[in-house]
């Protein structure tokens, strides 16, 4: 699991990057921050790797490197909202990476996609920064959406899912509420 310890206010640019080979990448730097990496997915199938500034603790984007299943999106407008990106509190910032195994779908449609790894947690603040939202519940880090994506990105983004089935209702983030 990754902590949030709060939701730091943000004027870094936001960059946006779909392509064949890896399905998106959403990343607030483009010169190298020594980033290190919170990992979640079943590492055969799917994987979402989440950079993090190693000295301010700042989350800075997400990239969706392999994925599989698809999910359902969510109403995540009824989330209490802030502007900004998470922090995770300084003794939690991983040394290099830290990996955890939990199964990841991703919904798109409607211009947006949804990245799930919350197993069904509920969600309760979204933080918002740009194109990129980050969902969080009882202060951990359970997914991320990335909005206003133009109909190639969209179709990109399809091309790179197998026939995969789609996640029962009761494993897709809810909002509280």
């Amino acid at each position: 699991m990754l902590n949030i310890c709060k939701i730091k206010p943000s004027d870094l640019a936001v960059s946006v990057e779909v392509d064949p080979y890896v399905p998106i990448t959403v990343r607030t730097f483009s010169a190298p921050i020594g980033a290190v990496f919170y990992r979640v997915g079943n590492f055969e199938t799917s994987l979402v790797e989440v950079p993090i500034d190693p000295l301010s603790g700042t989350v800075r984007g997400v990239k969706v490197v392999s994925l599989d299943r698809v999910g359902t999106s969510i109403d995540d407008g009824v989330l209490p909202l802030f502007q900004g990106l998470p922090v995770v509190p300084q003794e939690c910032i991983p040394e290099k990476r830290q990996d955890e195994h939990r199964e990841v779908t991703i919904a798109v449609a409607d211009g947006r996609l949804v990245i799930d790894w919350s197993g069904g947690k509920q969600l309760d603040t979204k933080a918002v920064h740009g194109r990129l939202s980050f969902l969080i519940g009882s202060g951990e880090l359970l997914g991320a959406v990335v909005e206003s994506l133009s109909q190639a990105e969209q179709q990109s983004l399809l091309a790179h899912l197998p026939s995969a089935s789609p996640t029962p209702d009761s494993e897709r983030l809810t909002p509280r509420g």
